[in-house]
């Protein structure tokens, strides 16, 4: 009795030095290029989101017309436009709200209800386009219903923010580093569970030391911390697997080293809507005091 032998695939070839130099040379721009593009994007931002809420409810105006364009584009939608008209009356509703504007805020329901019965049509053809809205929609009221707290509006915005901005960083940088097993490899080949890890850690400290910075109770502003590192990689995860599904691999180009708005803002989508739902039901007249002080 024989027993046919089956091929095997064969082995990577390691790298000679002329190719780890290149492949160094090559990391080395790239992450240039991205540490460009997030310092100019942080400063902006928070310049934009410390100036006054008016300036904030730009920047968040700004960036969710952005988003939705990108939506359109990455889900194949017929019209973008079909998608910004209803973001535009939906922005317009919610800052009228925010800002006690009470006959804008009417003339903007007035207004939404038109287009509701102007689009059932598309937006029963396409559920892609509701998923946007939430998508979309969800993040940008949270952030502006915790920049509306006059006291510690600024501060739970940055709150958020460093927490996401350390969750990414850490995991970048600790996934390159120590590499192994792969987090979601059918979804996100580039994750591991190192860089997870990373990130949650991050996550945790930057909430502890963000607290002490605001003489608050630094455990329970740590945990949030490592609640909100976990949910923002859950958001990047959800984003990459919609990639995945229109077989694209940035929402677009709009950000050098980054992709697009969507990938940019992947982990602050979750985040931002469960921070604003953490100091909602803590304080809901005041959630940012809601979400960074517990025992005053």
């Amino acid at each position: 009795m024989t027993t046919e032998l089956q091929p095997q695939p064969p082995k990577e070839q390691p790298l000679n030095s002329d190719q780890k130099s290149a492949k160094g040379r090559i990391f080395s721009r790239e992450l240039f290029v991205r540490s460009i593009s997030a310092v100019i994007l942080a400063v902006g931002a928070l310049y934009l989101t410390h100036h006054s809420f008016t300036s904030f409810i730009a920047l968040a105006a700004i960036i969710a017309l952005l988003m939705v364009w990108e939506w359109g584009k990455l889900t194949n939608n017929d019209t973008p436009l079909q998608l910004i008209i209803p973001a535009i009356t939906i922005l317009t509703a919610t800052t009228a709200f925010l800002t006690n504007e009470w006959p804008l805020f009417a003339a903007s329901l007035i207004a939404g209800g038109f287009l509701a019965v102007w689009s059932t049509h598309y937006w029963w053809r396409s559920k892609w386009a509701l998923k946007g809205l939430f998508y979309v929609g969800a993040p940008t009221l949270a952030l502006l219903y915790l920049r509306r707290d006059a006291i510690f509006g600024f501060e739970a915005v940055l709150y958020v923010f460093l927490i996401v901005w350390a969750t990414d960083t850490a995991a970048y940088f600790s996934g390159r580093y120590f590499g192994g097993k792969k987090l979601a490899p059918a979804i996100s080949p580039g994750k591991t569970w190192s860089g997870t890890i990373g990130g949650l850690f991050a996550g945790l400290l930057t909430g502890a030391l963000f607290a002490i910075s605001l003489n608050s109770e630094p455990i329970i502003l740590a945990l949030i911390g490592l609640l909100l590192s976990a949910v923002a990689q859950i958001g990047d995860l959800a984003e990459s697997a919609i990639k995945r599904h229109f077989g694209v691999k940035d929402s677009s180009h709009l950000i050098p080293g980054h992709g697009g708005i969507l990938d940019r803002l992947d982990g602050i989508v979750v985040a931002a809507t469960v921070a604003a739902i953490i100091g909602g039901l803590h304080d809901f007249t005041a959630p940012g005091h809601g979400l960074l002080v517990w025992f005053a």
